[in-house]
């Protein structure tokens, strides 16, 4: 049984509580309130002032989470359904003759692309121009962690719903905050998506790259980011050595990718703000501040009724 404090009459906390509970579901929700609170009545004429704490602090909240995350399910339903049309975003830097193009991303792989890149210290400065085969897509292994992710958030967000006590609300705000925190983090880049340590993926490629030039997409929050670099390859590591003009001079830095050592010459970064994962950072990170007060009004309230 959840403990409440010393009240002569509950009928009297049940209008007090109901009264803040009404002005603080309209400032959470801003929609669908009518329905809300007939809810929330159904519950506590069906479990009395007993269990008015563990309802009058988790509905709301978990209300608005639910939401938010709506937004998430909806994304996952539309992939389930095959009704995903993709998303096509443009290339572009400042001066669009270093790099221009585009990649059209649907569900978890960019199904075509065109990119023509110019660097001075690669083919001599003139133009690249590549296109991502419509046979071969290019993977993202992060959308499709997200949509995993998103799965089992809907099936966490559920046990949110009827805590039988507070020590069952906060265990399911903390389960459902820890699966926000892993979400969100598959939307930040690893470093095995990064260079040097990306997947070349040299068969998503028309025509195929020179293995002098590097091309790769990883996502950052709700960006796409793409990064094009131009290699030079050395047989062992460069070492420092001494100029007559020039003094000592140091070696440049070099990387392991695809077991040799590369050193980058030039490199291109263009970001591009992806609208479905803009609507998807926006609810995560508004559901993971919901869930963070909710858990802490269930310690507080439990900390009052000791």
């Amino acid at each position: 049984m959840i403990p409440l404090p010393p009240n002569p009459n509950d009928s009297e906390l049940l209008a007090s509580e109901q009264s803040d509970l009404e002005a603080e579901t309209r400032w959470l929700l801003n929609e669908e309130f009518d329905g809300l609170v007939a809810e929330l009545n159904r519950e506590f004429d069906c479990f009395g002032s007993e269990r008015i704490r563990s309802v009058f602090y988790a509905q709301p909240r978990v209300h608005a989470v639910v939401l938010r995350l709506n937004t998430c399910f909806a994304y996952i339903a539309e992939d389930d359904a095959g009704k995903c049309a993709g998303e096509t975003l443009a290339l572009t830097t400042k001066s669009s003759e270093v790099l221009k193009g585009y990649v059209t991303l649907c569900g978890p792989q960019l199904t075509k692309g065109e990119i023509m890149a110019t660097m001075p210290k690669h083919a001599r400065g003139y133009p690249t121009h590549t296109i991502i085969s419509a046979q071969q897509p290019y993977p993202m292994p992060q959308i499709a962690d997200l949509k995993e992710s998103i799965q089992v958030l809907r099936v966490v967000t559920e046990s949110l719903a009827k805590p039988d006590s507070l020590d069952q609300g906060k265990e399911a705000a903390r389960c459902l905050l820890d699966h926000l925190n892993n979400t969100m983090a598959i939307l930040k880049p690893k470093e095995e998506l990064l260079f040097p340590k990306q997947p070349s993926y040299e068969d998503s490629f028309e025509p195929a790259l020179v293995d002098t030039l590097s091309i790769g997409f990883h996502l950052d929050a709700d960006n796409l980011i793409a990064e094009v670099r131009a290699l030079k390859f050395h047989a062992t590591p460069p070492v420092r050595y001494r100029s007559l003009i020039h003094g000592w001079v140091e070696p440049p830095q070099v990387h392991t990718y695809n077991g040799r050592l590369a050193e980058v010459l030039d490199s291109i970064v263009v970001v591009s703000t992806v609208p479905s994962l803009k609507a998807i950072w926006a609810s995560l990170c508004a559901s993971h501040a919901l869930s963070s007060a909710y858990r802490e009004k269930l310690i507080a309230v439990q900390e009052a009724g000791r």
